[in-house]
């Protein structure tokens, strides 16, 4: 049972002891925030009680049990009474990558932060996107991963973001809106490291030449123009 119990939970199931015999006992519950509680049942045969719906966070309920036996006896319980924990919302989502301010950012890049709660509740997401910071949109909700994929993006632009954090109890907080800049769009870099190396001699009739590319821009994809001939320069 639970009597001046300060940290019970909203979804709190409250049990008792129907004590000893063999008679069987019905019971009449009462609970409530009020000082006698209101009758709830009547004619319960469990032992246990629950509200029905979420109690109310750093609220103080009352409630007794009434004990009947087979003859009509009826014993008077006390009036008990617990007081639920508060609820703080999540914390202010942080640690931005990329970092709040930052340039010269791939156009393949996720999103991610951090995030907790003082209760430690579960804590799901919503992802608001943009290319300016009143035209920011919803694009991911309800989601509990802490990082989101915004492509496809552009070259050389900024865009701005925001986390709203709720906790499994609709409390949410609004994080602070964040921006980027992507890099420029950069030419590739010239083609290195040819095999055969330039100018070797005695080399075999069925060679498959081959070269090295590279991007200054991480993952852009390279395609080639080839040229060959026995003449200089190639056709």
């Amino acid at each position: 049972m639970f009597d001046e119990d300060k940290n019970n939970y909203v979804d709190e199931v409250i049990g008792f002891d129907a004590g000893e015999g063999t008679d069987p006992k019905l019971y009449d519950i009462y609970f409530g925030k009020t000082n006698p509680p209101p009758l709830r049942l009547s004619n319960f045969s469990q032992t246990n009680f629950w509200n029905g719906s979420l109690l109310e966070f750093n609220t103080t309920y009352y409630w007794k049990v009434d004990t009947w036996d087979a003859n009509g006896t009826v014993v008077y319980g006390e009036i008990w009474n617990f007081t639920t924990r508060g609820n703080d919302p999540p914390d202010e989502p942080y640690n931005p990558i990329p970092w709040n301010g930052s340039t010269n950012m791939p156009i393949k890049i996720n999103l991610s932060w951090k995030c907790e709660d003082p209760d430690s509740d579960d804590v799901l997401f919503d992802v608001y996107f943009g290319d300016h910071p009143t035209n920011i949109s919803l694009k991911s909700s309800n989601q509990s991963e802490l990082y989101w994929n915004p492509l496809p993006l552009g070259f050389q632009r900024t865009y701005f973001w925001q986390i709203i954090a709720w906790d499994e109890y609709d409390y949410k907080t609004v994080g602070p809106i964040w921006h980027f800049t992507t890099e420029p769009n950069y030419p590739p870099d010239k083609a290195s490291n040819p095999f055969p190396k330039n100018g070797e001699n005695a080399v075999p009739v069925d060679i498959v030449v081959k070269w090295n590319g590279t991007d200054p821009n991480i993952g852009d994809t390279l395609k080639y123009d080839v040229y060959f001939d026995d003449v200089f320069p190639p056709i």
